[in-house]
């Protein structure tokens, strides 16, 4: 299972290397202060920051930090496929601080996740699995390939044409793709970048397009709430592996 996997992976953690701006890093402590634990119910931790309620898991990152629960109280927000030589694996956001993970995403992207009638960032990051259109190579770090997963977001009329964007990165052990950050962005972001799926040019794909095909396939159950429905839309999970 992939928590016990994940448990096994982080008892043993090397350096930190996969943060996409290791000069931004304050030791772990975001430049908004330390998130306010409220409650605590087991191993699940809810916290406060940025008047933003959240919860975290017992299970840790790489870099020692805490999971985000989607919700659906779960670590595993979607799977990411076979990629570029890369293994399938989960896609979870860590809290972080502010070099990457929720807090980074909550600094620099909360607000505007917000006004474009998302609940949370885990209720952004979800729609962006479900949604995914664009898959786009991103930074290298080390040797690991980071990737841009992009998602059209519904537009007013008269509004310049806006995607929202995940940058994922496999983790060092290779148990999961943590989100470095997460936003909106203009339509030009990226792109110089290659693509490596296309939703509407399979056919034109130099690389193989099956990973994109099945990056639907895994996240065709993943839910999400907006702002503006009290309804979570969900499908099978039945085509998970934990």
């Amino acid at each position: 299972m992939f928590k016990e996997a994940l448990k096994e992976a982080t008892e043993n953690q090397g350096p930190a290397d996969n943060i996409p701006d290791k000069n931004s890093l304050t030791k772990g402590v975001s430049k908004s202060g330390e998130p306010k634990v409220i409650s605590q119910d087991g191993d699940v931790v809810t916290k406060e920051y940025k008047g933003e309620t959240y919860k975290v898991s017992g299970e840790k990152d790489e870099q020692g930090h805490p999971f985000v629960l989607n919700s659906n109280g779960e670590v595993d927000f979607g799977t990411m496929p076979k990629i570029g030589g890369q293994a399938s694996a989960p896609v979870c956001l860590s809290e972080g601080n502010s070099g990457y993970g929720f807090i980074h995403i909550e600094d620099g992207h909360g607000k505007d996740i917000r006004n474009a009638n998302f609940r949370s960032v885990p209720d952004f990051i979800t729609y962006v699995i479900k949604n995914v259109e664009v898959i786009k190579k991103g930074k290298v770090y080390g040797a690991i390939q980071s990737y841009q997963l992009q998602a059209p977001i519904p537009q007013k009329e008269g509004e310049k044409l806006k995607n929202s964007m995940l940058m994922v990165e496999l983790s060092k052990n290779g148990k999961y793709y943590n989100i470095n950050t997460a936003g909106i962005f203009k339509e030009s972001y990226g792109d110089k970048n290659e693509v490596v799926y296309d939703k509407h040019a399979l056919a034109n794909q130099d690389a193989s397009p099956d990973a994109g095909l099945r990056f639907a396939e895994l996240n065709k159950g993943t839910s999400y709430t907006s702002m503006n429905s009290a309804t979570t839309t969900s499908g099978d999970k039945g085509n998970k592996e934990k």
